[in-house]
């Protein structure tokens, strides 16, 4: 949260600077990008430090790039770049619209590598360890279903909200433990979905 709150804070820096006008404006807007740029690699570099008490943890093996949000940057900076004049202010609100995109990007090459312990059970509770941190009780589960398209399982709750996990970030034999630890500890009815098939992911 503190992160985030840091880079609205950044934003909103970075439109007065320009309606301030002044001759330090510009370099004021590049610093503020670059800024914004490093809390989001903090952020994001935040979750290999994270470490939970737990009987069993599963490592993510790579991480999934939004695509929604590169089409969004391409298409905000097409229509910014089809224009006749372009400020600077413009060229820096694109830099910015990118900066999730691009450090997805870095992110995705440094997970291969690291590949970071991002869920965590102990006792009957579900640690979730990413940019927003989740933690939910499994005897509250009450359902799981399994979208083939985006190849996501959404666990969902009596209580709070509901999660989802990329299986396509796992290995299948961490998939599966979790599924059989789900099934264990919840106290509902709950079964795993008839169109996951973890050989297919």
């Amino acid at each position: 949260m503190k992160y985030f709150i840091a880079i609205i804070i950044l934003v909103c820096c970075l439109i007065a600077s320009q309606l301030w006008d002044t001759y330090y404006s510009t370099y004021l807007c590049i610093s503020i990008v670059v800024l914004i740029y490093f809390i989001l690699f903090s952020w994001e570099l935040s979750i290999f430090k994270n470490n939970f008490k737990n009987e069993y943890k599963f490592r993510s093996q790579k991480k999934s790039l939004d695509v929604f949000d590169l089409i969004f940057a391409i298409l905000i900076s097409a229509l910014y770049l089809a224009q006749d004049n372009i400020s600077e202010f413009e060229i820096l609100f694109i830099m910015c619209l990118w900066s999730k995109s691009i450090v997805s990007c870095v992110m995705w090459f440094i997970y291969k590598v690291k590949k970071p312990y991002k869920i965590f059970i102990n006792e009957d509770k579900l640690y979730l360890n990413q940019q927003w941190f989740k933690m939910r009780l499994l005897p509250n589960l009450i359902q799981i279903n399994y979208n083939r398209i985006t190849k996501t399982l959404n666990l969902e709750f009596k209580i709070k909200s509901d999660i989802s996990i990329n299986i396509k970030d796992y290995k299948p034999e961490d998939i599966e433990k979790l599924l059989e630890l789900c099934l264990e500890k919840s106290e509902h009815n709950v079964f795993i979905p008839n169109n996951l098939n973890l050989s297919e992911k």
